[in-house]
């Protein structure tokens, strides 16, 4: 079914926002995003854009949530569901101004089972249930994160450095080694 109107999305982190918006805008869907990390004249211009159409959709996180005044949005899609089981309601209500008639979609991955339950569970959502995802999935994405853990900033630079190196020595070998082939014929 095509959407009509104009859509919020909701993510998790602003680095999440960033890319789903530059994924939809790569398949030529007019979008905007507005965060944390942009500046108030950037997240003014978003907002302009999304309140005159301009850009139907808008990817956001929290911070689009509470506070501001959009009264035409007939769809919120909950890419990511919030980390707080109350900001639910606050996103979804995004549809329901002045009386406004929309729609809510939540998108879920095992990982959010519990989260769901619990939003589920407060505000009475009928036909909510979802199924126990396998133990043996959220096991072995708690052993990947800890096998994959964030290395400290100065080791990132550090390795960073040395690539860049490395890159510079490959450079200079393979330039001697033009100057021996040219030097020979």
């Amino acid at each position: 079914k095509a959407r009509d109107g104009s859509v919020l999305i909701f993510t998790r982190t602003k680095r999440r926002t960033d890319r789903l918006s530059l994924f939809l805008g790569a398949k030529k869907y007019p979008v905007n995003r507005i965060h944390g990390g942009l500046s108030q004249g950037q997240r003014n211009h978003a907002m302009q854009q999304f309140r005159s159409s301009k850009n139907r959709i808008l990817v956001a996180t929290d911070i689009a949530a509470r506070g501001l005044d959009i009264l035409h949005i007939e769809h919120v899609i909950n890419y990511d569901l919030p980390h707080i089981p109350e900001d639910y309601i606050h996103r979804i209500g995004r549809t329901a101004r002045a009386g406004a008639q929309g729609e809510a979609l939540s998108l879920l991955i095992p990982d959010d089972y519990n989260v769901w339950q619990k939003i589920s569970k407060l505000y009475k959502i009928e036909g909510a249930s979802i199924d126990r995802p396998e133990k043996g999935i959220q096991e072995r994405r708690m052993r990947r994160g800890r096998r994959f853990k964030k290395l400290p900033v100065t080791t990132l630079r550090k390795l960073q450095r040395l690539e860049r190196i490395q890159q510079k020595q490959k450079l200079q070998l393979l330039k001697r080694e033009k100057n021996i082939i040219l030097k020979k014929g």
